[in-house]
């Protein structure tokens, strides 16, 4: 998790100049052509669905591929490592797409909750006020758990593209027996991994659309 903030925080240092300086201008830009701040967000929450799905499909093709091994005859190993090596540079590019897109979402969150907040000083009718405060504290709570999510994808991410990587200097450089039998370990295992991000993908998907199902239900 930790590993996840970082890369972040480090990706947020890149572009956070840029965006800072831009940021109004072009929400302003968007208000004019008829789309709210909310509308912004749920826009780029989509964005971050969608190399979350392109990354679903590199590594779910991974998984295939290392389930077809075992049976791989000696002759064709050089297009296995071929299959594989793409599959780990395809996957490593929409890790870095999913990664760049995180912070556009942060941005367009701040804005909206700053915006919010604000609007609370307007209120004459303290029960409306309230009801306002208590509606932005659970988008937020709605917005850490899809959050949590994306890190948590982030830091599963990484490890399973080292491993990916180790399989395919291993199949590069040719299989006997005995490298055979220990391939077969941790394949296995670099299998699990491959599956639980799979899952874990597949939650981060579903935190997504119950967080844009809170949003459009906002006034």
């Amino acid at each position: 998790m930790k590993a996840a903030l970082f890369l972040r925080l480090c990706i947020g240092l890149v572009f956070g100049a840029s965006l800072a300086g831009c940021t109004g201008a072009y929400h302003r830009s968007l208000e004019q052509r008829g789309m709210t701040k909310r509308d912004v967000l749920v826009r780029r929450i989509q964005h971050v669905q969608s190399a979350q799905e392109e990354a679903k499909y590199q590594f779910t093709r991974a998984l295939e591929s290392l389930r077809s091994i075992a049976q791989v005859e000696p002759g064709r190993l050089r297009e296995k490592h071929s299959e594989l090596d793409a599959q780990h540079k395809n996957g490593s590019e929409r890790a870095r797409v999913l990664g760049k897109r995180l912070p556009a979402v942060d941005t367009a969150a701040a804005t909206l909750f700053k915006e919010w907040e604000k609007e609370l000083a307007l209120y004459q009718n303290p029960a409306l006020r309230a009801q306002s405060e208590q509606r932005l504290a659970a988008t937020r709570a709605d917005y850490a758990e899809f959050i949590r999510t994306q890190e948590a994808i982030l830091a599963q991410i990484a490890p399973v593209l080292v491993s990916l990587r180790d399989q395919v200097l291993v199949i590069k450089h040719g299989l006997n027996p005995e490298t055979r039998r220990e391939l077969d370990t941790t394949l296995q295992a670099l299998r699990e991994e491959l599956s639980g991000l799979i899952r874990s993908i597949d939650e981060s998907t579903r935190a997504a659309d119950a967080f844009i199902e809170a949003l459009n239900t906002l006034d």
